[in-house]
């Protein structure tokens, strides 16, 4: 059985924020400027209107087949309504997400995430629950292999896994999500991560403290 790791009680949360903001001061590297493109004043590019202006399309006119095209056309459109319903049927979505689940050679976010919830909880509400995490989100992670998480689904993933700061990286990889030394924000959860505090209470009081937007969405205003 997996051994749960320890977790910081919330009550020392308060030691941490001198560290904190040590880290951040040594970490964060400022974003280099965006170059700003121009069009140079002697371009080769001309540019012309049309010599006669084009004219909206009248909603009003109506265009027709010839019967006999009408026919065919008709008949195409129905075998294509036929295909796409079975294309559209849940059978045959459950045999493709099954099919891909069993012949996929690459791990995907989903099957990653389900894979340690199944080693680590019991249950999987004590998952989901602690992590801030909708049961119906929940849901799509378990039966989407291909599902795309938003990035604060897949930090509440690693903040509910209890994840350091490298497993979390490699998670978020699988969601095409990286942790940005450039983003404060970033910076704190990976901080948070590595010194085991994974609750999110004590998560958003440390991104509080520095005026850092929490995993509530909240931004207090401030900038680091």
């Amino acid at each position: 059985m997996f051994r749960k790791k320890e977790e910081v009680p919330r009550a020392d949360i308060d030691r941490y924020v001198p560290k904190l903001l040590e880290y951040l001061q040594i970490n964060y590297v400022k974003p280099k400027p965006q170059k700003r493109y121009s069009l140079r004043e002697k371009s080769d590019v001309r540019y012309s209107l049309p010599s006669e202006p084009v004219r909206p399309a009248d909603p009003d006119i109506r265009y027709s087949l010839p019967p006999s095209d009408d026919e065919d056309i008709r008949a195409v459109l129905n075998r294509a309504s036929r295909d796409m319903s079975v294309l559209e049927s849940h059978a045959l979505k459950n045999y493709y997400h099954n099919w891909e689940k069993q012949n996929s050679v690459r791990k995907s976010f989903s099957s990653e995430v389900m894979r340690m919830v199944k080693e680590k909880y019991p249950k999987a509400s004590r998952f989901y629950g602690p992590a801030g995490l909708d049961r119906r989100i929940f849901n799509k992670i378990k039966t989407d292999y291909g599902y795309q998480p938003s990035r604060n689904t897949a930090m509440r993933c690693c903040i509910g896994l209890h994840l350091n700061g490298k497993e979390a990286e490699e998670l978020l990889k699988l969601a095409g999500y990286a942790f940005s030394p450039s983003d404060p924000s970033d910076l704190a959860l990976r901080f948070c991560l590595d010194n085991g505090i994974w609750d999110i209470p004590s998560i958003n009081y440390l991104l509080d403290s520095f005026d850092i937007k929490d995993l509530e969405g909240v931004a207090p205003g401030g900038m680091l």
